[in-house]
């Protein structure tokens, strides 16, 4: 038989384990406590909850938009680092029209030039271009051909060739040398060219040929034709600075006036 003590432990044990659940049965419910209300009222906890989300998608809207703007200035900043190169290819294309569509320019008239006043000339004598053409010949009579030159020379210029036959002649009791005419121009010592626009007038020089010395000086009728600075010795260079001038009276040579002569050696 079980012992008072033991039974009565295993009461005891199963009062403790009966009791609280039907304590726990028989007790109401209980409510919880209320929450603990916060600093804001809960309506007004419900507008900022509100205007966080609007916040928000005005926040998004202006990334949005900054995003865009930044995308339209990426693209003007592009084409304006291209605006001068093709300002500049512009300014070609318009350049080039321009110079097709341009009148062609009027030649400039170049101001004229003052041109110093002349000098009056004085009166040319009639035998100067002859001297002029004879004393370019006469530099040139150390070329082989200077004979060729002469006959040429003589032809062209329509000159009668003559040699003093007597340079002591008198006329009329005046000395007058005595110059006849030759076909030959090596024996030619004077060159007669008529002077223009008057008859039986010409100017007179040396056959720039001959050689001038002492004897042509003196016997040959140069000293009573021309004026020279001859001294002695022998002369080959001849240059006129003025023609004799002679008339021709029924063939007779008659010296008007003596010229002038340059000689060299």
């Amino acid at each position: 038989m079980m012992s008072k003590k033991v039974f009565l432990r295993a009461a005891a044990f199963a009062a403790a384990l009966v009791f609280p659940v039907a304590a726990f049965a028989a007790e109401p419910p209980v409510e919880p406590p209320p929450a603990p209300q916060g600093i804001l009222p809960p309506m007004m906890g419900d507008m900022l909850t509100v205007l966080g989300v609007v916040l928000n998608v005005l926040l998004l809207i202006g990334v949005a938009y900054l995003w865009a703007s930044n995308q339209q200035m990426k693209s003007k900043l592009s084409k304006v680092s291209k605006l001068p190169n093709e300002v500049a290819h512009l300014s070609k294309n318009v350049a080039a029209l321009e110079a097709r569509l341009a009148p062609a320019p009027e030649p400039k008239e170049e101001p004229a030039e003052e041109k110093p006043a002349e000098k009056p000339q004085e009166n040319v004598p009639s035998w100067q271009p002859f001297v002029d053409d004879y004393n370019h010949l006469a530099r040139s009579m150390d070329i082989p051909e200077a004979e060729k030159a002469c006959e040429n020379f003589v032809k062209i210029q329509k000159i009668t060739m003559l040699m003093c036959l007597d340079h002591a002649a008198q006329l009329d009791g005046k000395p007058a040398p005595k110059f006849v005419p030759v076909t030959n121009v090596s024996a030619s010592v004077y060159w007669a060219s008529p002077l223009p626009g008057v008859a039986d007038r010409y100017a007179i020089v040396p056959n720039p040929l001959i050689v001038y010395d002492e004897k042509m000086h003196e016997e040959g009728g140069m000293k009573e034709t021309f004026a020279s600075n001859y001294e002695s010795g022998t002369c080959k260079h001849m240059d006129v600075k003025l023609p004799a001038l002679f008339h021709n009276a029924s063939g007779n040579w008659v010296i008007d006036q003596p010229g002038m002569i340059h000689l060299e050696p």
